[in-house]
């Protein structure tokens, strides 16, 4: 077991209350009777390596897409030796920090949807059972004096009690709801929630941790470690008088999420797949179960993707995105009307998108007939062209075209016929939702990651600049306290946006990141005279890793066929838009303020005295009189008078009389049934707007769509359009 205890020393009201997740870590012997939960029980033709059948798994098909990212997979994405040995411009080389930023593992479908005909009514892929539950736990006894600043027994006398919660999403399915009424149940139908971490995922995280584990992690009395890849000597943390931090602690590691289920469990998992002999040794010798520090933020205001909550000026990104020409060109293009027209005749339904397919075929569900064709692309390894990883794999680049430059071209009506219609329905989805990410220089990209990439300095400042920081860094020896692992645990609207923003040669149009996907920068530091100090004109290094693969070479600026470059490129790329203020003010609809300096403060000022509150209150009520008078003359063309006050409160109803333009609608009907019947309208209305359309397929109901529907809403012609030019009058 890993859980995190609350240890807010600052507040221990807020200690008591908060529940800390704490993850059961099923041991591998438990998977395995559990797995029928999240996947088929087939046993049909498919791969049949010894690693796939250990949990009867991905066994369904005969081929997988990489997106999920099965054993075979993963074992592809060890990290490799650093290959500089050879290499004249290098000298000796010592590994300093690395930075892993991952995308959680396999999930359920993160948001309901009607994926194709049957797809909700079909048990095996409109219900989702998950057996990988989440603990919750109070904070300890301890916690709770320190919090206090006590020492001793608490006085009720409960000492070190301790007591558990698993959490269950079983409350709409049992009991009498599940015979009354049909209707209630958990958006999945069954006791997963929504983008919940499967145990397929679990396996994915824990295999990114024993490869963390095998590259970085080392025995300082044993020679067998590349030693200028030692990163944390195990020797250092063995003794039990040991006083210094425990490597899984701070300032050693740092652990960073957002505070969705998957990203906080896949972490999580991935600790134990690096420290967990560590964690073993920690309870042997002290009795107690390791605490790890876990930094999140409230979801909503969260910088792990490009979130246009905190940032508005990215729905103006977006939305040029959007309406580009090149974008308009794909949108337009044969492909495009084709499967359109596919999804919408074959399948039943206009959801069919990436999550659909890949939450199906990944689970060994059941795809329909018309997608049931996936074959895995043909892999041609080209050692010098890394960019173009099309599904997971390389391929030359010919092959590997953007859909939006060769689809509208063709002469078929049917579009691109030399996919399967599984792989063009993937590529097509993908290509829409990647388009803003890569725009115009990513500029979208670049925006939204801002405040990610300082926090990866950050992490790093102390080791580059530790004057700057006040920071002890000796590279690993006596009183050396900076952090040497940094891990983020994110999406894949993490990995994108940070790729697109270290050049256009990292991330190609049709490429979206498989579950488990992981990158990771690493730092080195030259530690003798013989490097080349011509393209080394630093002390340190770094190398860029996805998922195994070297990419360094790729960035702009970097040596090619290297693995290091200086990080003063590193720098150079990131900083323009790193550290800089933030611009995320809309510019086409600036916000209407005072541009004399202190003018709010001044106004604030003034309304907190009490002679300014009176003032200001009274100006406020005779405005609102005024106002009102205005407008009751110029609708009815008379003076208002008692008799115009025909509210009644009869029993537990209200009677309005309701006019339109001065005639009268209803003398007994309820407002709210006008009011609701004019919103459905103009919802109709907005719902038709093809740039709404286009926001809500590639962002998923997740951020940016809630800013243009205010601006809609807002809109006096959109109201005027959507109440038909009628006016409502209330009296």
């Amino acid at each position: 077991h890993l859980y995190l205890h609350n240890n807010n020393h600052n507040n221990m009201l807020s200690s008591f209350l908060s529940l800390t997740v704490l993850i059961v870590l099923c041991d591998a012997f438990a998977l395995t009777h559990a797995a029928s939960d999240v996947g088929s029980s087939s046993t049909g033709r498919g791969i049949t390596k010894e690693s796939h059948q250990k949990h009867s798994w991905y066994t369904r098909y005969p081929a997988y897409p990489a997106y999920c990212s099965i054993p075979s997979e993963m074992e592809s994405r060890k990290i490799p030796p650093l290959n500089a040995a050879d290499d004249d411009r290098i000298g000796e080389t010592r590994i300093v920090h690395v930075t892993s930023i991952i995308r959680h593992g396999a999930r359920t479908p993160y948001f309901p949807q009607h994926c194709w005909d049957g797809y909700l009514e079909t048990p095996e892929t409109g219900v989702w059972n998950c057996d990988l539950t989440t603990i919750l736990a109070p904070p300890t006894p301890q916690n709770i004096l320190q919090a206090e600043g006590n020492t001793g027994i608490p006085a009720n006398g409960v000492g070190n009690a301790m007591f558990l919660f698993e959490k269950k999403y079983d409350a709409l399915l049992t009991g009498s709801h599940e015979i009354a009424e049909e209707y209630l149940s958990n958006y999945l139908n069954g006791t997963c929630e929504l983008g919940q971490l499967l145990l397929q995922g679990y396996e994915q995280e824990l295999a990114n941790g024993r490869n963390l584990r095998d590259a970085y992690l080392y025995d300082g009395a044993s020679m067998d470690h590349d030693i200028r890849m030692r990163l944390i000597d195990l020797t250092k943390y063995k003794s039990k008088d040991n006083e210094g931090p425990l490597p899984f602690e701070e300032p050693l590691l740092k652990y960073r999420s957002d505070d969705d289920q998957r990203t906080l469990m896949s972490g999580q998992v991935l600790l134990r797949g690096l420290f967990g002999e560590e964690f073993i040794q920690h309870e042997e010798q002290h009795g107690t179960q390791p605490t790890i520090p876990l930094h999140v933020a409230d979801r909503d205001k969260d910088i792990l993707g490009c979130n246009s909550r905190v940032c508005p000026r990215l729905v103006e990104l977006q939305t040029e995105a959007l309406q580009s020409k090149e974008y308009q060109a794909f949108n337009t293009s044969k492909e495009t009307t084709f499967l359109n027209k596919f999804i919408n005749t074959e399948l039943g339904s206009n959801d069919v998108g990436l999550d659909c397919l890949m939450t199906t075929i990944c689970t060994d569900r059941t795809l329909p007939k018309a997608v049931n064709d996936f074959v895995a692309p043909a892999v041609e390894v080209d050692e010098g062209n890394t960019r173009f990883l099309h599904n997971g794999h390389h391929h030359d680049s010919d092959d590997s075209d953007n859909s939006s430059d060769d689809t509208s071209s063709s002469d078929d009506s049917n579009g691109d016929n030399s996919k399967n219609m599984f792989q063009r329905l993937r590529d097509w989805d993908v290509t829409s939702m990647v388009f803003q990410y890569l725009y115009n220089d990513a500029a979208y990209s670049k925006l939204g990651m801002k405040p990610l990439w300082r926090e990866i300095f950050h992490n790093m400042g102390p080791i580059l600049r530790p004057e700057m920081y006040g920071r002890n860094y000796n590279n690993n020896l006596e009183g050396d306290d900076t952090t040497k692992l940094a891990l983020f645990s994110g999406h894949d609207t993490t990995i994108i946006p940070i790729m697109a923003t270290l050049g256009e040669k990292l991330w190609n149009a049709t490429d979206w990141p498989p579950y488990a996907s992981m990158i990771l920068i690493e730092l080195h530091e030259f530690i003798d005279f013989r490097t080349d100090k011509s393209v080394y004109k630093s002390n340190f290094a770094f190398r860029l890793l996805y998922n195994g693969r070297v990419m360094t070479s790729l960035i702009d600026g970097c040596p090619p066929n290297a693995d290091l470059c200086d990080v003063q490129i590193l720098e150079s790329i990131v900083e323009p838009y790193a550290e800089t203020p933030w611009q995320c003010d809309l510019r086409k609809s600036p916000p209407i303020s005072d541009n004399e300096p202190g003018a709010w403060s001044k106004m604030v000022s003034l309304i907190s005295s009490p002679g300014g509150f009176f003032l200001f209150s009274w100006f406020l009520l005779m405005s609102a009189a005024i106002a009102g008078c205005v407008t009751f003359v110029t609708l009815t063309g008379r003076f208002p008078s008692l008799s115009d006050l025909t509210l009644a409160n009869k029993g537990h109803s209200v009677l309005y009389n309701v006019k339109e333009n001065g005639k009268d609608l209803a003398t007994t009907s309820p407002l709210k049934e006008n009011v609701e019947e004019h919103n459905d309208e103009t919802n109709n209305r907005y719902h038709d707007d093809p740039i709404y359309d286009e926001v809500q397929h590639n962002c998923h109901g997740d951020v940016g769509d809630d800013v243009n529907y205010c601006e809609t809403m807002q809109s006096p012609e959109n109201y005027t359009k959507a109440t038909n030019g009628g006016i409502f009058q209330i009296t």
